[in-house]
This record gives structure tokens, sequence and C-alpha cells, in this order.
């Protein structure tokens, strides 16, 4: 991808911006082609061991909204989607096609139940763009992508951090299963619930924040407050609102398993 890293004081690497800047950057653009075949026998032994003892295999792919937006650093971004449209949209169509020879591979050669769309696209207070805006964007190019997966039988869900509610019906129109992320911070889940938990399931809701900085006694209290507004009529699996990190304190992570599993 364009996403540029560098070493913040922590000694941790971070995102730092995007390099993705001009028709040439386009035009240089390639994609490993070459370690695909390595990374497909992997797959195929992971989803063996999967299939062998019950459990399903999913993978990540990363949207071209999502791509293109981290790529591009997200200021030259928005400027470009007012400047030079076009160039947006081609790194987007670049993507896509990558993503669609990943996936004809994978689908060609061995089994996965279901796929996590990885397309942060909201703030909190909502979508990055227009709503019109990321109709044309977004809409026509994953609904390609993603047709021969529902084809065969695959389970399309996606990941978004922010405001969900102008994202769910873009995602429930192209018929994903199911929407990851529902972070505290941006939404309130028994909303959501209300509004949308007839048309998709909910997956997350719990702020790492909140998990690594409150007490185990306050994740207890929060993890009841997220079951008690998630599993009303079901279609909801409790968890963390993005990937769990490594900082989180173990015993304030496993107080939440604990709480889920003693609420269930």
């Amino acid at each position: 991808g364009g996403g540029v890293s560098q070493e913040a004081s922590d000694g941790e690497s971070h995102y730092a911006g995007g390099s993705w800047k001009t028709w040439e950057d386009y035009e240089k653009l390639e994609f490993p082609i070459d370690s695909l075949e390595e990374r497909l026998t992997c797959l195929k032994k992971i989803s063996q061991i999967a299939q062998n003892e019950g459990l399903a295999t999913h993978i990540y792919i990363l949207s071209s909204f999502h791509a293109v937006a981290t790529g591009m650093g997200l200021e030259r971004f928005s400027l470009t989607c007012y400047d030079n449209l076009e160039l947006v949209e081609a790194f987007m169509d670049k993507v896509e096609k990558y993503n669609r020879l990943v996936l004809g591979k994978i689908l060609n050669e061995t089994k996965i139940d279901f796929i996590v769309l990885d397309n942060d696209c909201a703030f909190n207070n909502g979508l990055m763009v227009s709503p019109r805006l990321f109709e044309k964007l977004w809409f026509q190019r994953t609904k390609k992508t993603i047709q021969p997966l529902q084809g065969k039988g695959v389970i399309c869900t996606m990941h978004t951090d922010g405001k969900v509610d102008e994202v769910i019906p873009f995602v429930t129109k192209l018929g994903f299963s199911a929407i990851h992320g529902i972070e505290a911070a941006a939404n309130d889940l028994g909303e959501i619930k209300k509004k949308f938990g007839k048309k998709i399931s909910l997956i997350g809701n719990m702020d790492i924040v909140d998990l690594t900085k409150k007490s185990p006694a306050e994740i207890e209290e929060e993890t009841k407050k997220m079951l008690t507004q998630g599993k009303q009529d079901g279609g909801y699996a409790a968890g963390c609102n993005t990937l769990v990190a490594k900082y989180i304190p173990v015993e304030n992570y496993l107080t939440m398993l604990k709480t889920i599993e003693n609420k269930l």
C-alpha cells in the first residue's frame, strides 16, 4: 500500500500519512503478485487444519476506499476527490482489480467460510465523504468484487471505525451479513440495534481505549451495558471495536470475556 510509517516516541511504528500523489505514482503502483502462490499454499494448510477442528476460515481484504484514503493520506485524498476525482477512481480500480485476482485464486484453490472487508470509511460524526460520493466511489466496485464470493456461499462482513448509521444502508444493500466495529465512542449500540438489527448482524462495540485505561470493575459494567443493548432479539456478537491491541491489560481483557460468558 501507500501508507507511510514512522517510529514514535513510544518506540512503536505508527501510520504517518500516504505516498500516493500523482498519476506517475499510479503508473508505478504494483501489487505483490509473485508472492500469491506462497500465501495461497499457507492459506490451504490453515483452511485444512480449521476444517479438521470444526473451525471456520476467514481472510481480511483491504477495500479500495480504505486503501486509497490511507495510501494518499486523508487530507490529500479529500482534496483530490474535489480536484482530480479520476485519479482517486483509478487508484480504487487498481486496488479492486488486485482484490479480484486474489479472491479468484482463493475460490478456485481452497475453501474459506467468510471474509472481513477492512474498510475504514467513517469519522465519529459520519462518513468521511458525502453519502453520494461514497456510493459513487465504493458501491459498484465492491459489488463486483464480492459477487463471486456470494455466489460460492462465502459470508461477507465489513469492518469500519466511526459512526455507522450512514454506512449500514450501503452494506445491507450489497448483501453483507454483518458489520464490525460499532465503536462506543461514536455509536449508541442500542439505537443502532433498533434501527438496523433486523437487517444485519452487529459485531463489536467495546472501545479498546476504555479496555486499556479503565479498571476491571469499570470494564465489567461497560460489558454488561454492551450486552444488554446488543443481545436483544439476537444478531449480535460482543467484542472489541477493532483489533485487540497488545498494550491492553490482560486482566481487563479477561474481565470482558468472563463477563460476556457469565451474562450469556
